[in-house]
């Protein structure tokens, strides 16, 4: 590390004394500064930039915004985001739009990201960019799930007051919300304005560790027993110090300190340790170092985060490996989705992979190489497909296909009308998953939110006629909901065109207010104004108009949860196919139910205290992957349970093998897993209740 302020802000502490003692080594110049977070930008390296910005937000120092295009994922949570962003200079909200397109981010520092750039916007009373609307709207549709990251787009959906964004996310047009977080933003942003370091501790933490399961990096040892280094001495009076102070560094490595560990993580590298790293430490690790057994869980992971660079590095310094063929295949794909002409390029000049590899290259890449350089080649292969889909003969014969390739590049329009004659032709998951990316096109070119061809794809995937034997209740539940919720946004559609009719008609026959009137016509009517009939029937119609498309905003937003329930169970059912299992037959269902009998003990004693609720991590990560309905009756249940309510004990039961912990529904397919003492109600997961059993084995 050959810059000195790097590292320095490696050897400070991540408190309010050790940011203050970092910015007493400042450059004088601000592009020395700036130079200095490139270079931990370029790094990856997480510690040196997060400390460095923070101390020169609270220095009052000139920091360009456009570092967060790449910065953002480097920054360990959304306070630290809000505390160096609001004291940046240039374009805030190109900064963060770069950064929520280019890559994966958490979901709560996604939706901050967003928030700022609204704030930014409205702060310098500057018009909305389009991008950033069309960026809002298709993270409401992803952070449904997601309680804390939905909150804080409907406190920039309060801000931005876009219609479309509303409509999507359920909110009153032209109101605010009930909640609080729009206030609890505003005051919170305005605090970071004054004081950045306001939300670090003043000394360094007890324990700075966080973000994986930690393991001692020192042993346990009685503090009267003789020391392990072999002094002779009792442990209180050697190394007792030297150990708190290693504790502190404690890795998920057992006998490692945190800088230990990564100076060599690769020698640690397991598949469930990959799936808990940050991008920034994936993007850091060195091929060369990890095992080929781990390379192909490795590709995906990048892939799936958007490193695309580090990728094609991986695929640049290694060897050829031919299990990696397929995974080569996969880069190429994403690197086109995420519109990377130039790796897209590096990664084909890569020979033995692309030789080795029997595919052919998808069309949306072919599409985007030919986009810019060869228009008449780009139309031509458009008219290729088109015409071997007409045919069913060549290669190219997938409508689907040419849809998702339209949808994702550079005509998005054309791609959502390909899409809806590709639909009905699909089978029903790919056509679910294709009125999806229908639906995104539209975000991004900030038409309506619906489609008209929801109805018709609904009516397609609502109730099979000839539905499978097999298919799981779950898969039936999940499509007679849906149907459900059809024929009710229907029948309010129905209402609606007829109110709308009699408001015109009545707004036809309201009479001319005439020019000019007399002095007494006009002493009359200020003293005592008397609405006509027909002026008394437009407020009444004109209110009953927004009453029923409020309800109509509230209905679509519900449909659109049970498509994607409906979708979830299908996938379900068609990975059970193709294991050769089949879907549950209600003989199955019975059974399984009393298998999870057998598992359980005594009930709970409904005659319950009040108790704080505490929230486990796993519980957390759980309701990102369940339906919103779910996870909102999990929620509501929590709240009950810790108020005491005896209703919400009911059916609730001990393990029988695990007695501290306890288990209670959630609807008939959710179980919520929670232990208790005195004063706290500790939430610990919500599983699928197929997956009780396992989850027992492990607590």
């Amino acid at each position: 590390m050959d810059d000195p302020l790097l590292r320095r802000a490696h050897e400070i502490r991540l408190c309010s004394t050790g940011i203050r003692e970092l910015e007493t080594v400042f450059p004088e110049e601000d592009s020395v500064l700036e130079a200095s977070l490139e270079k931990a930008l370029a790094a990856r390296d997480e510690i040196a930039f997060t400390r460095i910005l923070l101390a020169a937000s609270d220095a009052s120092r000139s920091v360009d915004a456009r570092l967060l295009a790449k910065g953002i994922v480097l920054l360990a949570d959304a306070d630290i985001l809000i505390a160096v962003a609001v004291h940046m200079k240039g374009d805030l909200t190109d900064g963060v739009l770069k950064a929520v397109e280019a890559r994966w981010l958490p979901r709560n520092l996604e939706a901050t990201a967003l928030y700022l750039g609204v704030w930014w916007c409205r702060e310098r009373e500057v018009p909305f960019p389009g991008a950033l609307i069309s960026q809002l709207r298709m993270s409401a549709r992803r952070f449904q799930n997601d309680v804390l990251a939905w909150e804080t787009l409907v406190a920039a959906a309060e801000i931005l007051q876009d219609e479309n964004l509303n409509s999507i996310m359920g909110l009153p047009a032209g109101g605010t919300s009930p909640r609080t977080i729009s206030r609890f933003l505003n005051e919170h942003v305005a605090k970071l304005q004054a004081s950045p370091l306001f939300i670090l501790p003043e000394s360094t933490p007890a324990i700075i560790a966080s973000g994986y399961t930690v393991r001692r990096a020192a042993p346990r040892v009685g503090r009267n027993e003789p020391c392990p280094c072999g002094s002779g001495k009792k442990y209180k009076k050697c190394c007792i110090a030297k150990d708190e102070e290693r504790l502190q560094h404690s890795s998920p490595v057992s006998g490692l300190t945190l800088e230990e560990y990564r100076q060599n993580r690769e020698r640690y590298l397991t598949r469930e340790r990959l799936t808990e790293m940050h991008p920034y430490e994936l993007a850091r690790l060195d091929p060369t170092k990890v095992s080929s057994d781990l390379l192909p869980s490795l590709v995906n992971q990048l892939n799936m985060i958007g490193e695309h660079e580090a990728v094609l590095s991986l695929f640049q310094r290694l060897d050829f490996h031919p299990e990696l063929v397929g995974h080569w295949g996969d880069s190429v794909m994403w690197a086109g989705q995420a519109k990377k002409k130039g790796l897209v390029r590096d990664l084909l000049a890569l020979e033995q992979y692309r030789e080795s590899h029997d595919d052919r290259l998808p069309l949306e890449v072919r599409l985007l190489l030919l986009e810019d350089d060869a228009p008449r080649e780009f139309l031509d292969l458009i008219e290729r497909t088109a015409r071997g889909v007409l045919t069913q003969d060549g290669p190219d014969a997938d409508l689907s296909e040419l849809a998702f390739a339209l949808l994702e590049g550079p005509y998005p329009a054309l791609g959502i009308l390909v899409a809806r004659s590709a639909i009905p032709v699909c089978d029903e998951l790919e056509g679910m998953t294709l009125l999806d990316h229908l639906l995104k096109a539209r975000d991004k070119l900030n038409l309506s939110p619906t489609d008209p061809f929801e109805r018709i794809s609904d009516r397609l995937f609502g109730p099979a006629t000839e539905q499978a034997e097999s298919e799981s209740r779950e898969l039936k539940e999940a499509r007679d909901r849906l149907q459900s919720k059809n024929k009710e946004v229907e029948a309010l559609n129905g209402k609606l065109r007829r109110l709308e009719e009699d408001l015109r008609e009545t707004q036809r026959q309201q009479p001319a207010q005439p020019v000019q009137r007399s002095n007494q016509q006009k002493e009359e009517s200020e003293g005592s104004p008397q609405p006509s009939d027909n002026e008394e029937k437009l407020r009444e119609l004109g209110q009953r108009v927004e009453y029923l498309k409020t309800l109509l905003k509230e209905r679509q937003v519900e449909k659109r949860e049970l498509r994607q329930d409906l979708r979830q169970a299908l996938g379900k059912v068609e990975e059970l196919q193709r294991s050769g299992q089949g879907g549950s037959s209600q003989k199955d269902e019975g059974s399984s139910q009393d298998a999870e009998e057998r598992l359980l003990g005594d009930e709970v004693p409904a005659n319950q205290p009040i108790r704080f609720p505490q929230f486990d991590d796993t519980f957390k990560k759980a309701l990102d992957s369940v339906p919103k309905s779910v996870a909102t009756s999990a929620m509501a249940l929590v709240g009950e349970m810790a108020a005491g309510f005896s209703d919400a004990f009911r059916e609730a039961k001990q393990l029988k093998t695990r007695k501290a912990f306890f288990r209670q529904r959630v609807g008939s397919n959710y179980r919520l897993l929670f232990r208790f003492d005195s004063e706290a109600l500790i939430v610990m997961n919500l599983i699928h209740r197929k997956d009780l059993e396992r989850t027992i084995k492990s607590l």
